[in-house]
C-alpha cells in the first residue's frame, strides 16, 4: 500500500503516539487512521523494536580523548558566541515576528483611529 502524507505524519509522531504525549482528540485521530490503514499499522511495533534494542545496548562510557577534545572545541574562544549568533540568523521566523509586530501596531492604530472619529462624531 503506498504511504499518503498521513502516514508520512504517522511516521514522524509515532514516537508520541506510543507515549501518549499527545492531546484526546489528536490520539483518537491517530487510534482511528492505525487501526484502518494497513501500513501504518506496523509502525507502532517497529518503534517498539527499536526502543528495546536500544534499551539493550551496554552503557559504555567515552574514551577520554573524545571528551578531552570535545571540551577544547566547545570552549574554543568564541565559539559559543558564533554559535548562537549562527543559530538567530538561521530562525526564519525572526523576520516574520518583525513583520508582524509592524502589521499589529497598524491594525491598532487603525482600531483606535476608527475609534476616535467615530467617539468625536457622535459626541
Amino acid at each position: 500500500m503506498a504511504k499518503n502524507n498521513t502516514c508520512r505524519e504517522f511516521e514522524q509522531i509515532a514516537w508520541f503516539f506510543l507515549d501518549g504525549d499527545m492531546s484526546e482528540r489528536e490520539r483518537i485521530f491517530w487510534e482511528e487512521h492505525v487501526s484502518s490503514c494497513e501500513t501504518c499499522r506496523a509502525i507502532p511495533d517497529e518503534v517498539r523494536a527499536v526502543e528495546l534494542a536500544y534499551h539493550g545496548l551496554p552503557y559504555q562510557e567515552p574514551p577520554e580523548a573524545v571528551l578531552s577534545d570535545l571540551r577544547d572545541r566547545l570552549y574554543q574562544p568564541g565559539r559559543l558566541q558564533r554559535f548562537f549568533h549562527n543559530l538567530r540568523n538561521r530562525i526564519p521566523g525572526r523576520r516574520i515576528w518583525q513583520s508582524s509586530l509592524i502589521g499589529a501596531v497598524v491594525v491598532v492604530g487603525s482600531v483606535l483611529l476608527v475609534t476616535f472619529v467615530r467617539h468625536r462624531r457622535s459626541a
